[in-house]
């Protein structure tokens, strides 16, 4: 139910932010693009960072390396729950492009209407109709950090996205998104309810890809 009610929520979004903007492909939207970070695993950072800086005084070089550990440690272990529960950024990812593209076609078609019966107005003035102007389609897509991170004694998804095209790029967080409405939740409760932390970074996903066509 849960998952079902997103996607409609998607949908409503991926409209709403559409009717702002010029026609984009659906060829092009479901082809583009998509780099992900070198590292298959999930990211995580916060608690082996903070342990570095307390050691890196005392222990140096390896006050930093123990911190360094416990966070990869920790990433690991999220790692490993989220994808048992079902987490596929690349089927997210997909999932949100491919609901576009249908919003796109769909205002494509309503556009189009509307164009050619302004161009027959037009002609029976005795003027000439213009086109519409396509936008440029984005060159891709890059997640540059795909996890969780601390936020106090908390856990929070990790999530940054850019947007590239040209020479312009615009990046968006799940901080940014979300705010202080971000979700959170204990350490081994992720490690342990694999659904939920699945379904805790798919959202964050979701609501980042949303808002770089905002």
């Amino acid at each position: 139910m849960f998952v079902l009610s997103y996607r409609v929520t998607i949908c409503f979004m991926l409209l709403w932010g559409l009717m702002g903007c010029q026609s984009f492909g659906k060829k092009q939207l479901t082809s583009m693009p998509v780099q992900y970070p070198q590292k298959e695993r999930l990211e995580f950072t916060g608690r082996g960072a903070a342990a570095a800086m307390m050691m890196s005084g005392s222990m140096g070089a390896m006050g930093i390396a123990i911190g360094v550990a416990i966070d990869e440690g920790i990433a690991k272990d999220l790692h490993a729950s989220a994808s048992q529960g079902g987490f596929d950024a690349k089927a997210v990812v997909s999932e949100v492009l491919q609901q576009y593209a249908l919003a796109a076609q769909h205002l494509d078609k309503k556009g189009g209407a509307e164009e050619r019966s302004a161009e027959g107005r037009s002609t029976e003035e005795g003027s000439t109709g213009r086109g519409s102007a396509k936008s440029e389609f984005p060159s891709h897509l890059a997640i540059k950090h795909l996890g969780f991170r601390s936020a106090g004694d908390q856990i929070t998804p990790w999530v940054e996205v850019d947007r590239i095209e040209g020479s312009s790029v615009k990046s968006m967080t799940y901080a940014d998104v979300a705010g202080d409405q971000a979700v959170t939740a204990e350490l081994n409760d992720l490690r342990g309810q694999s659904e939920q932390a699945a379904a805790m970074l798919t959202t964050a996903l979701q609501q980042v890809l949303i808002a770089l066509w905002e």
